[in-house]
């Protein structure tokens, strides 16, 4: 599911995806019928950023300039002056208010030098990665290949056990398991949800204003279905978490201390987004 933000109760629609050496976004703003197309075949670019700008000048907001790019400029450097140069700069700039630390960026770069051969360091890529979003199933997923390139059975069977643990509908790290030898049922276990559990999921819940997620059964199958896009099937992970198959996405249900749903929250590209239910 694609999720949106909002600019002062304004909702905004974004979608983004590349391959190595190119990168793309498409923003829509609904209310003003104002469309974003963003291109870029420079290598990577913080495009997310750029069309929050964009869009905050279109609606006549203040407005930032978008920040660096950590990935890319780490990618300059190793290859530039080297992998420990770059380690050092990583430690200083990590938490630099004039960089931006993005979980897909780094990952790109990793699959960059990982292309180029440079496999020792799209480890250190990874590896950065992994430690600064560690909720993220795909930096385990990614780690793990790169562990596994190395010829580090052992480790990248761990990691990629460690991606399918949180986030069962993880094809390619259940197929990459089953190349390493691993048994396909030791890792899927079936998880029964009772329906009386199931049917107090059921409702609305607002990410953003003007973006909903509603939640509703067909027959046994949760389903969400997001503003604006197709129903989409939820899976039990555990009675409170589900995971998606066709996108990379996990809800969680969550209880007040009366034992209701008061909220769930949306997992998707390491970043959270917390949802109250609306009250009928």
């Amino acid at each position: 599911m694609n999720v949106g933000n909002a600019i002062d109760s304004i909702y905004i629609n974004s979608h983004g995806g590349g391959i190595n050496g190119f990168n793309t976004i498409i923003t829509r703003i609904p209310e003003t019928k104002s469309l974003i197309l963003l291109l870029n075949n420079t290598g990577g670019a913080p495009l997310n950023e750029i069309a929050q700008k964009i869009s905050a000048i279109l609606l006549g907001k203040t407005y930032d300039l978008p920040k660096q790019s950590l990935a890319n400029h780490l990618y300059d450097l190793i290859g530039k002056k080297g992998i420990e140069t770059a380690k050092e700069q990583y430690k200083l700039l990590k938490s630099d208010d004039h960089f931006d630390l993005n979980e897909n960026e780094m990952n790109q770069v990793g699959y960059q030098l990982m292309n180029e051969e440079k496999l020792k360091e799209a480890l250190q890529v990874f590896k950065w990665n992994l430690d600064a979003f560690p909720n993220s199933f795909n930096v385990y997923d990614s780690y793990g290949e790169a562990l596994m390139n190395l010829g580090q059975k052992e480790l990248a069977i761990a990691n990629y056990r460690k991606s399918v643990e949180m986030n069962p509908g993880n094809q390619n790290g259940l197929d990459m398991l089953q190349k390493l030898g691993v048994d396909q049922e030791s890792l899927v276990n079936e998880i029964l949800v009772p329906l009386e559990i199931l049917e107090n999921y059921v409702g609305d819940y607002e990410l953003q204003p003007g973006f909903i997620l509603s939640i509703f059964l067909d027959g046994m199958q949760l389903k969400a279905q997001a503003t604006g896009q197709a129903a989409i099937e939820l899976f039990p992970k555990s009675k409170e978490v589900f995971y998606v198959k066709v996108v990379e996405a996990q809800v969680t249900f969550n209880m007040n201390d009366s034992g209701q749903v008061e909220s769930l929250t949306l997992l998707q590209g390491g970043a959270e987004i917390n949802g109250p239910k609306i009250e009928e």
